[in-house]
């Protein structure tokens, strides 16, 4: 008793330590993204920020969305690995002594049932969740140029005007937000039938292999918990998929800022030197 009193003070203080380390990196992560993407920001030729993809309210919108999502990754690489560590340990448990190989096989086969439901459920949400930052980023981009400009808004009276214009352009956004509320709802729905054919099918063989002597109670109870757990853990994993596609997009848009070359990285690397008081530059 007191060794599982032990057992769980040690899972509760490593949980908290794992969880605390976990954000004091990933804080600390996306604060040096935002400042070195920043300071590249600062650096770039005039000819960037005459781009329509590079104006000022959309490079802080993407800054923000695209630090945010590296960290949303690197928060989940360590629940990935400890789910594929629970996954093994669950099978090797059902195809033990403590549990059977016969009915295992047949829990295996039916486990798409609970692992299709969670990872469509997600993969339905991503797809329409991209499409709605995108929106987003948009509209914050004209509310920022919207406020970067106020003095002028309030001298030709256009508040009426401007807000009538934001709110038409956000039915998009408020369009797909109804959508992927249906979605998650219908989700939901088939997440609670699904597993009940594996549940059904399941206890149903096990009682039947029961009553023939072939396993026991405590058997039969083993390969459906442990299959069932190992199922779940498989969707997930499978779920954080569309995640993980988003932030390796945004890992890409930083990248790509930051080794972007500057047409005035030259003149900042020219060698300077001072002869009878005037600054002479070299290879200009």
């Amino acid at each position: 008793m007191y060794l599982i009193i032990f057992a769980a003070l040690c899972t509760l203080v490593g949980s908290y330590v794992q969880w605390d380390a976990y954000s004091v990196v990933g804080e600390r992560l996306i604060a040096n993204i935002r400042t070195e993407t920043f300071q590249k920001y600062l650096s770039m030729d005039v000819g960037f920020f005459d781009s329509p993809l590079h104006i000022s309210s959309i490079l802080v919108s993407r800054l923000s969305i695209d630090a945010r999502r590296v960290f949303d990754m690197i928060d989940r690489l360590g629940n990935i690995v400890e789910n594929y560590v629970l996954i093994a340990a669950t099978l090797a448990l059902c195809f033990s002594p403590l549990g059977d190989w016969r009915l295992s096989v047949i829990s295996i086969l039916l486990s798409p049932f609970c692992v299709i439901t969670i990872y469509l459920q997600n993969n339905f949400l991503f797809q329409i969740t991209e499409q709605v930052d995108t929106e987003l980023v948009k509209r914050s981009g004209d509310l920022t140029d919207y406020m970067l400009n106020i003095h002028i808004v309030h001298a030709y009276n256009l508040e009426n005007v401007l807000d009538e214009r934001l709110n038409h352009l956000l039915r998009t956004a408020n369009g797909l937000t109804r959508r992927r509320v249906w979605r998650s709802a219908v989700g939901y729905g088939v997440s609670q039938f699904m597993p009940c054919i594996y549940q059904v099918v399941v206890l149903l063989s096990g009682f039947v292999m029961m009553q023939r002597g072939m396993i026991s109670f405590t058997q039969m109870l083993t390969v459906y918990m442990m299959v069932g757990t190992c199922s779940f853990t498989v969707g997930m994993n499978l779920a954080y998929t569309p995640n993980n596609k988003l932030a390796q997009k945004s890992s890409n848009n930083i990248v790509a800022i930051l080794d972007r070359p500057s047409k005035d990285d030259a003149g900042r690397a020219a060698t300077r030197k001072v002869e009878n008081g005037d600054i002479v530059f070299d290879n200009v």
